[in-house]
């Protein structure tokens, strides 16, 4: 997330400093956007699979792991 408000700043940067060049300005920013929606590629395949992996990971557990121990019913926030 940080990368990405950093790219929005940098956007932002270039677009001030860039104003007059038009054809500059027209080609940095469609560099900027293929390079933030390259580097957004890796970003939503890694939250994908510790999803899945997540899931896949329950799957597997032991039926005792689904039991509550007895001192959690004293205190019901914590069950």
């Amino acid at each position: 997330m940080g990368a990405l408000v950093l790219s929005l700043f940098i956007g932002v940067l270039l677009k001030n400093i860039l104003s007059g060049n038009k054809e500059l300005r027209c080609l940095l920013t469609k560099l900027w956007g293929i390079g933030c929606g390259l580097a957004l590629i890796p970003v939503l395949f890694a939250r994908v699979f510790l999803l899945v992996e997540c899931f896949i990971a329950l799957r597997e557990l032991p039926a005792d792991a689904y039991y509550s121990v007895a001192w959690t019913e004293t205190w019901p926030h914590l069950n």
